[in-house]
């Protein structure tokens, strides 16, 4: 079986701290106009530099919008039913991503009474530009806490922080962005249907990793690969094939188990928290393309990673070579998405 995770709540306000913009001077006490300084109050240390028309979303700022976005998305429910499940911040503490679940509102799978989903909501905010403002709807598979997020295919609603007028009227942000409030039992419909589909088509072990290098983009010239990146990559590889073992045994041989194997990937990445957004959406992402493509009467999950079996297998090949298995882990970025 895959790993059983239990739901950890946490407090929202340990996301919270003092933020503050100063104007920026030179050496000479000299002002220099069109920017500002985004200043992290309790270490007096300076997070980014910003245009002057930056408007500051502070953590707490962005959990209190939230309240608002919470009923036009879950009917019947507010805030205050929701726990905090992951709070993600770097040491700089200049990006965070907080993650909202209801507990009492996990729903089983159809055909699966005992395999159940809970909707959440994840809120991301930056202090140095490094994302937008942003509030999505993932789900998260309740026995092993693994998330995916359906931003292109359900809800997402974003606000740049240049955008003084909508981050200065709460009402206005919501107004411009009711058209993307879709209830999310709607999404839920779309997510069952999608993973429905998944299930009925056989994938075997030798397919997992090429599936993988497919739906992470995962771009490698296996005629110029340094020690290092065979260290990593089988790591990886390692890692993805037991997880397939164990999700295949659970879930049988299929897409919706392939799913899984990608989600817990995602969810729970070895490259370090900052990747963990950009992963989970893209897992959603495969999965909304997946569906599509074996969809057509002519698909074959051979056809399908034609293009991916050559990096594949020579992952594959790293990760079951025993000698790989103690070369130190380094981190690599995730590929471009």
């Amino acid at each position: 079986m895959a790993t059983k995770r239990d739901l950890k709540t946490q407090e929202p306000a340990s996301a919270f701290f003092n933020v503050r913009v100063d104007n920026i001077y030179t050496a000479n006490h000299t002002f220099i106009p069109g920017y500002k300084a985004i200043i992290d109050e309790q270490r007096n240390r300076t997070m980014s530099i910003v245009s002057s028309n930056y408007h500051l979303v502070t953590n707490e700022d962005a959990f209190n919008i939230a309240k608002y976005i919470v009923p036009k998305v879950f009917h019947g429910k507010s805030i205050d039913d929701f726990k905090v499940f992951n709070i993600r911040m770097p040491m700089t503490r200049s990006w965070c991503i907080i993650d909202l679940i209801i507990p009492s509102a996990s729903r089983a799978l159809n055909g699966f009474s005992s395999d159940c989903y809970t909707p959440y909501l994840r809120i991301t905010n930056s202090y140095n530009r490094t994302c937008t403002l942003s509030y999505e709807i993932g789900f998260c598979r309740s026995i092993c806490m693994n998330g995916c997020i359906f931003g292109n295919v359900g809800i997402k609603i974003t606000a740049n922080h240049s955008d003084n007028r909508a981050l200065r009227n709460i009402d206005c942000f919501i107004d411009e962005n009711r058209s993307k409030l879709t209830d999310v039992e709607y999404l839920w419909r779309n997510v069952e249907t999608m993973l429905q589909k998944a299930r009925e088509i056989e994938i075997n072990e030798s397919q997992i990793i090429p599936i993988y290098c497919k739906a992470f983009n995962v771009k490698l010239d296996i005629n110029n690969v340094t020690d290092r990146q065979k260290g990593i990559y089988a790591s990886r590889g390692k890692r993805l094939l037991n997880d397939g073992k164990a999700y295949f045994d659970e879930l049988g041989h299929n897409g919706y188990a392939m799913y899984n194997i990608l989600s817990d990937y995602a969810s729970y990445p070895e490259e370090g928290e900052p990747y963990i957004r950009r992963a989970q959406s893209r897992v959603g992402e495969w999965l909304v393309e997946f569906t599509k493509a074996c969809s057509n009467d002519a698909f074959s999950v051979e056809s399908y990673i034609k293009d991916e079996l050559s990096v594949g297998n020579f992952i594959q090949s790293l990760a079951l070579t025993p000698a790989s298995i103690n070369t130190p882990h380094e981190i690599l970025p995730l590929p471009n998405f």
